[in-house]
């Protein structure tokens, strides 16, 4: 084969195979290309109709390239479901407002409203138990004469949420030993077994044994009716006392 031979044959396979031309890509479109593959092609963030609109704006006129229209086919159909099913909670919003239908509440405000309720029931029979009529008692620790005692934890609520609201584990403290002197863990312990023997040492094993204990809807529903029957067992109303829990 000579070598005009084998140029005419070249030029045949130049024209069989036209060279592929790529469309040039819009500035826009090209320096907000990455941005767009990893917080839309490839991130799991839902988006919704306000972000759709933000996105054609951003874009102009690249948003009509072959690139563009691609994003938009991808995004389009998620949007329109988001915005969908947005009316749809709305108008069901709507609906349970004129017929009076309570909203359901969630079940962190259930906890924390429990929380309040026990709290305040605890309180209450803790009050009943240390402190007169007339609202003076002692410190447990110092040995105060007050009636503005607080209510005081022999194993602090944070070392021990599994104790928080058990009575034995409360008693009612002077404003200083409560807060400055951290509970006086050492008297408050004294105190404990001066009352029930052997109970201090009690109340420090169940408190390593639940170091992982975490509050339930169920296990605060249960403590709550635990405290309420206390009351009434010490001459409270339990009703009375959870009206002002909050």
């Amino acid at each position: 084969m000579g070598f005009a031979e084998s140029e005419n044959r070249m030029q045949t396979v130049k024209h069989k195979f036209p060279p592929v031309r790529m469309a040039p890509v819009p500035p826009k479109l090209r320096i907000l290309r990455p941005a767009i593959d990893l917080s839309i092609l490839k991130g799991p963030k839902p988006l919704d109709v306000r972000a759709l609109e933000m996105l054609k704006e951003k874009f102009g006129e690249a948003i009509h390239t072959p690139e563009g229209r691609r994003l938009l086919r991808f995004i389009e159909p998620r949007a329109q479901k988001q915005a969908a099913k947005r009316s749809h909670k709305v108008a069901k919003a709507i609906d349970h407002f004129k017929q009076g239908i309570p909203k359901k509440p969630r079940a962190q405000d259930r906890k924390k409203q429990l929380h309040a309720e026990c709290e305040a029931l605890c309180k209450a029979f803790v009050r009943k138990r240390d402190l007169n009529e007339d609202g003076y008692g002692n410190c447990c620790t110092c040995g105060t004469w007050s009636c503005t005692l607080q209510w005081g934890h022999f194993i602090s609520r944070k070392n021990s949420p599994f104790l928080k609201y058990d009575p034995r584990n409360t008693a009612m403290q002077s404003a200083r030993c409560n807060g400055p002197g951290q509970g006086e863990y050492a008297k408050f312990r004294d105190w404990i077994n001066a009352r029930n023997p052997g109970m201090a040492e009690k109340l420090e094993a169940e408190a390593k044994a639940h170091e992982k204990f975490r509050w339930t809807v169920k296990s605060l529903e249960q403590m709550k009716a635990f405290l309420a029957k206390k009351c009434e067992g010490a001459g409270l109303n339990p009703e009375e006392i959870l009206k002002n829990a909050k």
